[in-house]
């Protein structure tokens, strides 16, 4: 899709109903405000609990329906940050990508 104002961008994406009963479709719908400048996070949705191993302190550990930033998506095992700021890898099968 291309928009006359700021070239191109991606076609809107349809939300899952399973993201809906997680997160609640306020939280689906909302919209970063902040400027087109700032740097764009991906922001994942926990799809089941994680505990991390203690054998490798780089694994992050989560509940079910926690939001996670992304900071790299590289292969299979991504690093992710949460909102108490704590940040380590996680598996990608376990979370999934929410629309900006």
């Amino acid at each position: 899709m291309v928009s006359r104002t700021y070239g191109w961008s991606p076609m809107p994406m349809a939300t899952s109903p399973v993201i809906q009963s997680i997160v609640g479709p306020s939280q689906v719908a909302a919209r970063d405000t902040a400027s087109e400048f700032s740097e764009v996070l991906v922001r994942a949705l926990a799809l089941q609990a994680y505990k991390g191993s203690p054998e490798d302190p780089n694994e992050l550990s989560f509940a079910m329906g926690e939001i996670l930033e992304i900071e790299d998506q590289e292969g299979k095992w991504w690093l992710a940050r949460k909102a108490d700021g704590a940040f380590g890898i996680i598996h990608s099968n376990y979370v999934t990508v929410l629309p900006v």
